[in-house]
């Protein structure tokens, strides 16, 4: 919430167990399900290259709470805290402080979106509910629409099995006052099943005025008979968290752990339910989904010695239908997926008093749009992918309105080569509207054009028994780049920028040498950069982008070293990086790099499973956000140092 406040309202802001992604299973031959790429379910061998898949297993033997911990540990995702909050912001592929923005997720494959700058509430998903995440870096596009340059994350909630009757009961309490509690229940009989869970969190946090509490629920009824399926998901989640706010490099020295805000604070609430369906006619599947979101926002900051109170409020409503046809053309086995989106989304702010420069406001925005996507076999070895989407997007923000006819696009070429290697190469278009916050504070006040971006892509791939590998290389240049910069307009605003560009190469390896040990690396290289512009007399040509670290890495071990026992250790380096309002690259340090490694051991009997999990085991003092806005030299997060946590849970059949 502070990073709503920081960017909206200037001013007001400045107040594991390793895991082991699908790509160490490669031993077993086990094909993973995936759905992200195409919107249908189909075998991970069919889905781009890079793809990566967390499953429920390795999520539960981590030693992660919330779901953007999951994506930290064991997806390869950076994070970021800016706030204090567990709602960490994500970035795939270097876009710094608008990684959210330019990342999509999907709950079930329903966009999560709140048209402001907060970050997801992804931590009110209670994991126990997370059959398996999907993370598809670059990818999304034509499928899903606005935000996914980066890529598109997809949270894929639990189905119970036929005859399925299971459940769950953990609880775990550890340093800085950490508790949580989960709970969880799936039935069914041949056709009819329920799932249902609960979790709760707490803790008072490395800081001072750090205290975050969060409850939630989730759920599902489904039905499936034949060619039929419905099934109806609902959640809701309720969190209340007081903000610390940053440090200054003198406090980060002599008090690390306090706090310059001890009345700032917020909370939020969500809740969600979609009815999706789907049939299969003559070898034609027909899907749908109907979704509709609410939910409420506030925090209160001190400025000045008066209380500054930021609301919103917002609702969604949105229907996807889409089809999938498997046929051939000219001889070639084909595969045809045509589908359309209608999205409706209303927000309202709120500032009191109100704050120069911001109203309150109403925003509505209603998007219809159009995709196709063709899959064409032109050889056993040779497979053509191309896929086009038509988006229309109207939006009313106070007395501005603004319409905008989008496109993206998709060409891609995968070729086998040989029985263990292949390679691919992409082409593609995307784009991104700027939310409410972000058309609040703009230097004229007219609303922002949209952001584009055109992709040249290629990897290869290596897999055989026990190893699993790829390399992929990625070139993105971008047009009318939405961002904050802090050195026009007065105070800084939010601006298309002048061309951009980020470059990188991913690397994925998974390794099982023999069945007691799987190792798995993750490491991307990324460069992010504007390729021309002047602001207010400034000229960053050439300049890095801020909150980029070029280097970032994953090194997974687990070892099963008894058949009821398991060791694991998660090791993750992140490079230096520009601070935050550096765009002028004129501040003569950058935010130090740093390592974090977390152990956990995991002991299970009889249906129970006892873990303790040392974090942060070689207590590395760091942050994952710093800025110069504001800030004498800089300001930055602390996070917090080595802390030991234990659980236990006991599943049931």
């Amino acid at each position: 919430m502070q990073r709503i406040t920081r960017r909206a309202s200037v001013g007001l802001a400045l107040l594991a167990v390793p895991f082991s992604t699908n790509i160490a299973h490669a031993q077993s031959g086990l094909d993973p399900i995936v759905v992200t790429a195409s919107r249908f379910p189909e075998h991970r061998l069919d889905a781009p290259i890079g793809t990566r898949v967390i499953t429920a297993d390795e999520i539960s033997d981590s030693t992660a709470h919330t779901v953007p911990d999951v994506l930290s540990k064991l997806g390869g995702v950076h994070v970021r805290d800016s706030s204090g909050s567990p709602d960490v912001q994500l970035d795939l592929r270097g876009f710094g402080i608008t990684g959210d923005d330019n990342t999509l997720v999907l709950l079930d494959g329903v966009r999560i979106d709140l048209l402001e700058l907060s970050p997801r509430g992804l931590s009110g998903i209670p994991l126990n509910m997370v059959d398996r995440i999907e993370i598809l870096p670059g990818g999304g596009a034509v499928q899903y629409g606005a935000g996914a340059t980066g890529g598109t994350i997809n949270i894929i909630t639990k189905s119970p099995a036929k005859n399925e009757r299971s459940g769950a009961l953990y609880a775990g309490a550890g340093g800085l006052h950490t508790n949580e509690y989960r709970a969880t229940a799936a039935l069914r009989g041949d056709a009819f099943g329920a799932t249902f869970g609960v979790q709760r969190f707490m803790s008072d946090n490395y800081r001072e005025n750090n205290r975050f509490e969060q409850d939630s629920a989730m759920g599902a009824l489904l039905w499936s008979e034949d060619a039929s399926r419905v099934a109806l998901r609902f959640g809701a989640s309720e969190q209340f968290a007081n903000f610390p706010g940053a440090r200054t490099e003198a406090q980060l020295k002599s008090d690390r752990r306090g706090t310059d805000t001890p009345d700032d604070h917020g909370q939020k609430r969500n809740s969600f339910a979609t009815l999706s369906g789907g049939v299969t006619l003559e070898g034609v599947d027909l899907d749908a989904d109907l979704s509709y979101k609410e939910g409420e926002r506030s925090s209160v900051n001190v400025f000045f010695g008066s209380p500054t109170e930021y609301a919103t409020e917002y609702r969604s409503l949105s229907v996807a239908p889409r089809a999938r046809w498997n046929t051939s053309m000219f001889g070639m086995p084909t595969q045809w997926i045509v589908g359309g989106d209608y999205y409706d989304w209303e927000w309202q702010s709120r500032i009191t008093p109100a704050f120069p420069g911001i109203s309150d406001g109403l925003v509505e925005q209603r998007s219809k749009a159009f995709y196709v996507h063709n899959r064409t076999e032109l050889t056993r070895s040779t497979r053509l992918d191309v896929g086009v989407r038509a988006q229309r997007t109207e939006t009313q923000h106070g007395d501005a309105t603004d319409t905008r006819s989008l496109y993206a696009n998709e060409f891609g070429l995968r070729q086998k080569l040989g029985e263990h290697w292949t390679a691919h190469g992409k082409l593609s278009r995307s784009y991104r509207l700027a939310n409410a916050d972000e058309n609040a504070l703009t230097p004229t006040g007219d609303l922002l054009r949209p952001q584009t971006a055109r992709t040249k892509e290629v990897g290869i791939e290596y897999r055989r028994a026990g190893v699993r590998a790829s390399v992929n290389a990625f070139d993105i240049k971008l047009k009318n780049e939405i961002a904050y910069i802090p050195f026009i307009a007065g105070f800084g605003a939010n601006t298309n920028l002048s061309p951009t560009r980020r470059r990188g190469i991913e690397t994925v390896l998974g390794w099982q040498p023999t069945r007691d040990w799987d190792f798995s690396v993750i490491h991307t290289v990324t460069s992010a950069r504007f390729r021309e512009g002047v602001y207010d007399g400034v000229d960053v040509s050439g300049n890095e982008v801020p909150l980029v670290p070029r280097h970032r890495t994953s090194v997974n071990a687990v070892w099963e070293f008894h058949k009821d026992a398991k060791l694991g250790i998660n090791y993750t380096y992140v490079g230096r990086q520009r601070y935050d309002g550096d765009q002028a690259n004129l501040y003569s340090h950058r935010m130090p790099s740093y390592e974090i490694v977390d152990l956990r051991l995991a002991y299970t009997y009889k249906g129970w499973t006892l873990a303790g999990n040392l974090l942060n085991a070689l207590n590395e003092r760091y942050y994952s956000y710093g800025t110069i806005d504001f800030c004498a030299s800089f300001c930055a997060y602390p996070q917090a140092g080595r802390t030991f946590f234990a659980s236990a849970e006991y599943r049931f059949r």
